[in-house]
């Protein structure tokens, strides 16, 4: 291997800044007119096209004088639907989207002519929700809406009728969950109060079978004592009968016909007709014997007790016991529980339910609620966030030269290569 094979051979590809010079140089005016047209293409875009505007709002919670009206409501829970959360989760609801662009389809410009869907992207790109602060730094006002549009009244009335709209929809929610609190609260107390005056008719009827089956008891136990005492009183008439029918027998015997009061009493003996017998006679019970009153009233005092109808007893213990069996029999207790028709007057907890039930009834959710979740209305930026006008111009004058200058590279090398050819 020679020495002429180891130099190095150097070829024309190293860049000559002289020579680039001269040849931008030579291109200068492509190099102008390439940055001119894009400098004035640029400029026609930022001052032709329509500017666009912005409004932003902040949202915050609604003050405790604002929500002052549900306390007079049972349903603290409402309360808990007017929060920052819910409004925001409001504003990203597509179905409140949807809502809305049809409820302002005539002031939205463009989109009468839009299908649901692409009415439904343009007004995702329209505002958007914008979380405030951070976990380590959590901001006053946890959210902010803005709103685009190119026009600045136009932005001004889609965010604040936006928000607007969005807060008396989390009302009506609020009263529709209200209302339906309401109905199953007053299903839940009706059917309690059914169950309630169920149980009370219930325990009224038990204490009117023990009261029945404890009459009955009483009734059975003095109907014992009643035919013993009738028995007792119907032997000892009996017995009083067979005495002056005995005591009649013997004062006939002896003839004594008015009642006398004597010791002892003489007889003519049936032997000695002339003759008196003195016949003593001494009372057990040491009182005169009955046949002493009379034939005439023992006959009488007998023809009337044989006289006496069946069903008639002198007796005040058997009246007596009479008396409670009737009563017992038509316990008036019982009467007045079987003629109850509502034991509510009874019950203190089914007074309460009823309570419950009128307050209810005449509980409506207030209309005179009015909320604001905002710290003021919407005002739009005077000035336009785009298009950024100087800086489009900037960006095109830069873009141009760049071109131009490779445009003007380009030829030059062009015409260096057909120089070398020639």
């Amino acid at each position: 291997m020679n020495q002429e094979t180891q130099v190095p051979n150097y070829n024309d590809d190293e860049i000559d800044l002289f020579e680039l010079f001269e040849t931008i140089w030579k291109e200068k005016f492509t190099v102008f007119l390439v940055t001119v047209l894009f400098a004035v293409g640029g400029a026609g875009y930022a001052f032709l096209s329509k500017p666009v505007y912005e409004a932003e709002i902040i949202l915050e919670s609604p003050q405790a004088n604002e929500l002052s009206p549900l306390d007079t409501i049972s349903f603290a829970s409402i309360k808990g639907l007017f929060s920052v959360e819910s409004l925001v989760n409001k504003l990203e609801s597509t179905t409140f989207k949807n809502s809305f662009i049809e409820s302002n389809l005539e002031k939205l410009e463009g989109f009468d002519a839009l299908s649901v869907e692409e009415r439904t992207r343009s007004f995702n790109d329209m505002y958007t929700v914008e979380r405030l602060g951070s976990e380590k730094e959590p901001s006053l006002y946890p959210f902010k809406v803005t709103t685009s549009s190119s026009d600045p009244a136009s932005a001004e009335w889609l965010l604040n009728n936006l928000v607007a709209d969005a807060t008396l929809d989390i009302v009506n929610d609020a009263n529709t969950q209200y209302i339906d609190l309401k109905d199953q609260r007053l299903e839940q107390l009706s059917l309690q109060k059914s169950l309630l005056e169920e149980e009370l008719k219930a325990l009224r009827f038990d204490e009117i079978k023990r009261i029945e089956e404890s009459d009955d008891l009483k009734v059975a136990e003095l109907n014992d004592q009643l035919k013993v005492k009738v028995e007792q009183y119907y032997r000892k008439l009996d017995d009083q009968v067979r005495s002056l029918e005995e005591a009649l027998a013997i004062a006939e015997a002896l003839g004594i016909k008015d009642p006398v009061a004597l010791d002892r009493l003489s007889r003519k003996s049936s032997e000695q007709p002339n003759s008196q017998v003195a016949v003593e006679v001494v009372s057990d019970r040491g009182s005169d014997p009955l046949y002493l009153r009379g034939s005439r009233l023992l006959g009488a005092e007998l023809a009337q007790l044989k006289s006496r109808p069946v069903d008639y007893i002198p007796s005040a213990e058997i009246r007596d016991l009479q008396a409670q069996i009737a009563l017992l029999e038509n316990n008036r207790k019982v009467e007045a529980l079987e003629a109850r028709h509502s034991d509510e007057a009874f019950s203190d907890k089914l007074q309460a339910i009823r309570a419950q039930l009128v307050q209810l009834g005449i509980e409506t959710f207030p209309n005179s609620l009015a909320v604001d979740m905002t710290n003021g209305v919407a005002v739009a930026n005077p000035a336009p966030i785009k298009p950024k006008r100087m800086l489009i111009v900037a960006l095109s004058i830069v873009l141009g030269g760049m071109l131009g200058l490779v445009i003007a590279l380009i030829r030059g090398a062009a015409r260096k290569r057909k120089a070398k050819t020639a």
